[in-house]
């Protein structure tokens, strides 16, 4: 999700492929079959762990430095000869779907009940489970204790750290820790966005605010914006490469292939170590 958003935030690939974005709507102003096709191809090449028609890996360490590069060998978009904008259908109709639903798209009384009894389910288990009264246990079966919260109007946010907050992260390592990575770079965002820092990250580093790094935000929080100094120590702790717990380990969990830190006591202990900076960035408490 952050390579797709890096690419479509630039300038040059919504105008080459006639797309703009209104809320969840997506808009284009070139041929349908044309656009989808490029798009296609460009997640191919995004989705390849080995570089394809390319010499480097499509990633947010390519993006936006060679989108030119990867215009390349990308289909040509082409548009209509009279302007027309389109708005795509980005979700599946009832017609796309298997079953007996309902006109509207509406569940089917089977889909309610196996929800229903799914829900009865997960309340089950999470009512048997016991929670020790550990601030920092590594051999917790969760990242995150359900006595925390978190105070942010971010709907990305918020879904993640009830989710992290539900799956067994002794199940589901690789699944944690990327969202580990996620989790902290929507922080420090959300963090900058509602402080209105946008403007003066995008001066300090002479790019577009969306095209810089999460270890640029991070590095500039630090030095000016963040005064509490036990977050700064997280922050300085992330950016030394020689650190277990540094940005990045996070980074390698999204694009590395390495396994030996992907352990459900060393995910955890990495939550535990960003708890510091995540209190100042999202208000993070534990009732």
């Amino acid at each position: 999700m952050t390579i797709l958003e890096r690419w479509f935030t630039s300038e040059l690939v919504r105008e080459r492929w006639g797309v703009q974005f209104d809320g969840m709507k997506v808009k284009i102003t070139s041929n349908e079959n044309s656009f989808l096709h490029a798009y296609g191809k460009f997640l191919k090449l995004m989705f390849n762990v080995e570089p394809n028609d390319l010499e480097f890996v499509v990633n947010t360490r390519s993006i936006p430095e060679k989108n030119e590069d990867i215009f390349e060998v990308l289909p040509e978009v082409t548009f209509p000869s009279k302007e027309e904008e389109t708005v795509l259908v980005t979700s599946v109709t009832p017609e796309q779907t298997k079953g007996n639903g309902t006109e509207k798209g509406e569940p089917t009384s089977d889909e309610i009940k196996d929800d229903n009894d799914k829900n009865t389910e997960e309340t089950k288990l999470d009512s048997s489970v016991i929670h020790l009264p550990v601030k920092h246990k590594s051999d917790r079966r969760r990242l995150v204790v359900p006595q925390t919260t978190i105070t942010v109007k971010s709907a990305k946010l918020n879904t993640l750290f009830s989710e992290l907050k539900r799956v067994p992260v002794h199940l589901y390592t690789l699944s944690a820790s990327i969202t580990l990575r996620v989790f902290l770079d929507l922080s420090v965002d959300d963090f900058i966005r509602r402080n209105d820092l946008e403007k003066v990250v995008a001066k300090q580093y002479k790019k577009d605010y969306n095209h810089t790094t999460l270890q640029q935000r991070l590095k500039f929080l630090c030095d000016n914006h963040i005064k509490d100094s036990q977050a700064n120590k997280v922050v300085s702790k992330l950016l030394q490469p020689n650190n277990e717990h540094s940005l990045d380990t996070l980074n390698s969990y999204m694009h590395g292939h390495e396994t030996h830190k992907i352990d459900h006591r060393f995910v955890n202990g990495f939550w535990d170590m960003l708890t510091p900076l995540l209190s100042i960035l999202i208000e993070l408490k534990e009732r």
